[in-house]
């Protein structure tokens, strides 16, 4: 009975080391401001036959917003492949201490497993130690500029073409419905004008 117990021990010992995936995230600054970006370095080791993929735009980084990322060339030593990403994160909330980790899938022929980082923490740092309640209206900060500052007029040249367009459409529109009747009220005005020409020479005569 002690064999098979010493049997099996030896089994774990060889077959769960090195088929380890392991997963590390830190933040690479210790405080976050409202729209400032940060960044956030994902790390993996990996056998080196394994396909590991990251979190990509589409993931979730809440409460942080995806910018961008960078990938850092892969390194493999002795059958260990070493990767990892920055990301380039920015944060819009204002808790006291915001936290993200994020999973690293190893891509398998039926699924995949997910391997979960450590939750790493910021800081929120507020721009404004202390709002008041109320200042009056002599002391606040303010500075007062009278000067005239031009501003640069800037063409909407896609809603001029929109708006040429449908004025040249109604031309048409106009033209093919109600085109004899147009040439028709001309015709008449120009007869008419050419007759009252031809009546006031005949009396001059």
């Amino acid at each position: 009975m002690r064999s098979v117990y010493l049997i099996v021990l030896l089994v774990i010992a060889v077959a769960a080391p090195a088929q380890e995936v392991k997963v590390h995230a830190h933040f690479n600054e210790d405080s976050v401001r409202i729209g400032v970006p940060l960044q956030f370095t994902l790390i993996a080791e990996y056998p080196s036959h394994y396909q590991v993929l990251f979190p990509d735009s589409t993931f979730n980084f809440e409460p942080f917003e995806f910018q961008s990322k960078r990938f850092v060339p892969t390194k493999t030593t002795n059958n260990k492949s070493y990767d990892s990403v920055i990301y380039t994160l920015v944060s819009f909330e204002v808790d006291p201490v915001q936290i993200l980790s994020l999973p690293v899938f190893q891509v398998q022929k039926s699924d995949s497993l997910v391997y979960e980082t450590n939750a790493d923490t910021v800081f929120f740092s507020a721009l404004v130690a202390e709002v008041p309640d109320s200042l009056a209206l002599n002391q606040l900060p303010l500075k007062t500029n009278t000067a005239y500052h031009k501003v640069s007029w800037i063409l909407n040249y896609p809603l001029l073409l929109i708006g040429g367009g449908i004025l040249l459409l109604t031309a048409v529109i106009v033209w093919i419905v109600f085109g004899k009747q147009i040439r028709k009220h001309f015709a008449l005005k120009r007869l008419l004008k050419n007759t009252v020409r031809s009546f006031l020479i005949s009396i001059k005569l």
